[in-house]
């Protein structure tokens, strides 16, 4: 685990946007981003069933914004004062391995009541190429 791993899910359940700095391997290279993060498990698109840190990169443009790293790749994570929108980042509806409560306030008008607590505690179901692609 990296060491501000409390901050971390608890930016998921307050839903804080962070700084993360990370070791790519696909690019060799350190990278900064603003991220959500999503959650912290293993990935459904990986075997080895190794927890992830899970987040949701507003920049990519290279086809799924999903990017899962292990913790010797995570360098820094620092909680921003700006709130994400899980409705965003939560598409299409996923498992989480963290509880949270991202459901929209009744009367909001963006309801969906497939999207319930019970969900919360199911394992991980999120796939992404790119996070595949920087394992490797």
């Amino acid at each position: 685990m990296i060491p501000n791993h409390k901050q971390f899910i608890e930016a998921i359940q307050e839903k804080n946007k962070v700084c993360l700095r990370f070791y790519s391997k696909a690019d060799s290279g350190v990278i900064d981003l603003v991220c959500a993060p999503t959650d912290y498990g293993p990935g459904a698109a990986t075997q080895d069933g190794v927890n992830r840190y899970w987040f949701w990169d507003y920049s990519s443009n290279s086809g799924s914004p999903t990017l899962g790293l292990l913790p010797e790749q995570v360098l820094d994570v620092r909680i921003l004062g700006e709130v994400f929108d899980p409705a965003v980042v939560g598409a299409p509806s996923p498992t989480w391995s963290i509880p949270r409560d991202w459901r929209p306030p009744f009367g909001s008008g963006t309801e969906n009541p497939s999207r319930g607590p019970a969900q919360a505690e199911n394992p991980i179901a999120a796939e992404d190429s790119r996070m595949v692609n920087n394992l490797k």
